[in-house]
């Protein structure tokens, strides 16, 4: 059997006099957490970067997704084993679903650091995820001896989304990564409800008949409702949504009831415009 001991990672003494941390201004942090939410909205897609689970209230981050925000930010992900053990003679009694009592031959564990560093002349750590995976989860424990990697590249895995979501304050967006669970579980969305999120990426205060209209008048031009979705997904700015649906509105009812140029307009009002013109139309 092989081993390995837990490294402790304990941090440098601490002055006894009151330190006060180091903040940026609002301002620059205000525009860091933008650029996230940009890179989120703009660079993921779902099913491939992040993933809905039926029955929770957020969306989870998967290994490419997470690998994505690394690159968007210039960041690289740095791994250490933690702990591990491995016994390539051990036999283990298992139970299956069905009742039946079997036993397997092989344990393998691995318990994964991932250092979140910045790509620089003088790399930095800007965050940390810790992730396990061993043999004797239910999906491995019939075949320990033919998975040993494949349990390190999972407790790696989920070291690096861990790591991902501490670093850039993603908790609050995603949960931890479902990759690992059966595929059945993972729901793709409609396209319906891709629109309605990424038009809440780009204006959170669109209301529900505001984005009902907006939808009427994108499928004029774009004709599918994966086509509006993708578009929506696409878009960097809520006047790009707004122009594209006044392109299938009866632009002599817009020219007659907008108080001015439409691209001059705010996009609220601009929005109310939309709305009457689908109702009209």
């Amino acid at each position: 059997m092989e081993s390995a001991t837990t490294r402790e990672y304990l941090p440098e003494p601490v002055s006894e006099d009151p330190v006060l941390l180091e903040t940026l201004p609002l301002a620059k942090l205000i525009e860091q957490q933008n650029a996230i939410n940009d890179v989120v909205a703009k660079l993921l897609q779902e099913g491939t970067d992040f993933g809905v689970v039926p029955n929770t209230d957020k969306p989870s981050l998967l290994k490419p997704g997470a690998e994505r925000i690394l690159w968007a930010f210039n960041c690289g992900a740095h791994y250490e084993i933690l702990d591990k053990e491995i016994d390539h003679d051990r036999e283990v009694t298992y139970q299956t679903r069905d009742g039946r009592t079997l036993t397997s031959v092989g344990l393998y564990r691995f318990i994964v650091l991932c250092r979140v560093v910045t790509r620089s002349a003088r790399p930095q750590c800007i965050g940390t995820g810790i992730g396990s995976a061993s043999t004797l989860e239910s999906k491995y424990i019939s075949r320990p001896r033919d998975v040993e990697n494949t349990v390190l590249k999972m407790a790696q895995k989920r070291a690096l989304v861990a790591a991902v979501l501490n670093a850039f304050a993603l908790s609050g967006r995603f949960t931890q990564d479902v990759e690992d669970m059966p595929s059945e579980s993972v729901q793709t969305p409609s396209p319906q409800e891709r629109f309605a999120r990424a038009l809440g990426h780009l204006h959170g205060n669109w209301k529900p008949k505001e984005k009902l209209a907006l939808f009427k008048a994108l499928k004029r031009t774009l004709k599918t409702h994966e086509a509006v979705a993708d578009f929506v997904e696409r878009a960097r700015e809520p006047k790009e949504v707004l122009s594209q649906a006044l392109k299938g509105l009866d632009q002599e009812w817009i020219t007659a009831n907008a108080p001015c140029p439409p691209q001059l307009m705010q996009v609220d009002d601009l929005t109310e415009l939309i709305v009457r013109a689908v109702k009209d139309g």
